[in-house]
């Protein structure tokens, strides 16, 4: 009885082998095939891998599981080559993680950057794109210190990675380290000195640190770079109305919006000039646009409630200044507080 139920055993352990030795070369054949990548199915395979060790070793072949392992990942070293360059293709390179990117594509880069950690994994060895990818997926995700590790380790690979080095002034600038963010800007417009982002980085950067005449500069250069950079010319507007030149800056906004007219920063902006102009009804107009083109806009919102507060209407003013809040999520705290003051003032 014994020796029959061992037989039978055998048997299925003979058919699970040959069932896996299947299995495998058939994800063999499908690596060979991929052109997306699936983190769900690198997975699964990994599983294979294990199993298929598992099974030689408990029939007690280890040589077998050992080279049938071995076969396996040196097979699927290659294959991952091909579809890491073959990904690189599809997916191309963001240079400028300050644009919005659409959640297709988001979802794309996402899966592109788990197949980078997954073959990395394996001893594959990465390009310095792929360390940028990861730095930009980070950046997308807010995971800012990972970006910039991401980052920095593509600039070690390559050190005339232009985008690189913006891309991490743009992070050292959200992180406010301002300092480290002009190096890099500087360092990325060394490499490419008609680099239009990095002078506009390094211009934004510049405003921040109320170094008004740099920043004018650098947007200057920027927009001599590219004639239709419309947020160069509504930041640079921002500059001229901090320097207290309400004229140029109107120019600026108005060139903005010329350019995109869905720019609503620009329409906020130029509002605001209105607003202290006390020319109340452009500036509502130009709220009323801004908010139009994105009704999440709570400075716009806000902007409308101080403008109704001023003309006396209290009613309309309390309806502005609580659709900002609603969207709270999208305020800082210092704003959210003076919404809550100014909401004080015409009764909550």
């Amino acid at each position: 009885m014994k020796k029959l139920i061992c037989i039978k055993i055998l048997r299925k352990l003979k058919q699970l082998k040959f069932l896996i030795t299947t299995i495998r070369k058939s994800f063999i054949k499908r690596i060979k095939s991929w052109d997306k990548v699936d983190t769900n199915t690198l997975v699964t395979i990994l599983g294979i891998i294990l199993t298929i060790g598992a099974m030689f070793f408990a029939t007690n072949d280890s040589r077998k599981a050992s080279k049938e392992m071995s076969l396996f990942l040196k097979n699927f070293q290659k294959n991952g080559e091909e579809l890491l360059t073959n990904m690189r293709e599809n997916i191309g390179e963001i240079s400028d993680i300050t644009k919005p990117l659409l959640e297709k594509d988001k979802k794309e880069l996402d899966e592109y950057v788990k197949a980078t950690n997954f073959f990395e994994a394996f001893g594959i060895s990465l390009k310095p794109e792929d360390y940028y990818s990861r730095g930009v997926d980070f950046s997308y995700k807010q995971q800012y210190n990972l970006a910039l590790t991401a980052f920095t380790k593509a600039i070690e690979l390559n050190p005339n990675y232009a985008d690189a080095f913006y891309n991490r002034g743009v992070i050292y600038g959200k992180k406010g380290e301002l300092e480290k963010a002009i190096k890099n800007f500087d360092k990325a417009i060394s490499i490419n000195p008609n680099f239009a982002d990095a002078f506009y980085g390094r211009g934004n950067v510049y405003g921040d640190k109320r170094e008004l005449e740099k920043a004018i500069q650098d947007y200057d250069k920027a927009i001599t770079i590219k004639p239709n950079f419309s947020e160069a010319f509504n930041n640079r507007g921002c500059a001229y109305d901090d320097k207290g030149e309400s004229e140029k800056a109107i120019q600026d906004f108005d060139r903005a919006i010329s350019i995109n007219i869905n720019n609503e920063n620009a329409f906020n902006n130029r509002g605001n000039i209105y607003f202290h102009k006390g020319e109340l009804e452009k500036a509502m107009e130009d709220y009323a646009k801004a908010i139009s083109i994105n009704p999440n806009y709570v400075k716009a919102m806000r902007n409308m409630g101080m403008l109704y507060k001023l003309k006396g209407n209290k009613e309309k003013a309390r309806f502005w200044l609580n659709e900002a809040l609603i969207k709270k999520e999208f305020l800082t705290d210092k704003e959210e507080e003076e919404i809550k003051e100014c909401l004080k003032e015409v009764g909550e």
